[in-house]
């Protein structure tokens, strides 16, 4: 499967799942962030507070979603990001 097949594939379950947590839930509605942005590992560690190992971590544990284009360069969708953590709770 070929990288820009990758991506697409994960690009159409983030906005399944973008969906499905704007669903009203318990009479509360959730609010994301409408941020289509791809964030840089520094990016993501500032808005979560969390050092880059602990989302290195979670990352290779496969509790967080990751686009990686090449050996160095990876990135992360927020609203994924956001949805991986609420399952982890």
């Amino acid at each position: 499967m070929t990288a820009a097949l990758n991506c697409n594939l994960f690009l159409e379950k983030v906005h399944f799942i973008q969906k499905a947590l704007s669903a009203e839930r318990n009479g509360f509605m959730l609010q994301i962030m409408s941020d289509d942005r791809l964030l840089t590992i520094k990016e993501l560690a500032e808005r979560l507070q969390y050092s880059a190992d602990w989302i290195w971590t979670q990352v290779r544990a496969g509790r967080l979603p990751a686009i990686r284009f090449n050996r160095r360069a990876w990135r992360f969708h927020w609203p994924t990001v956001l949805a991986a953590l609420q399952q982890m709770q």
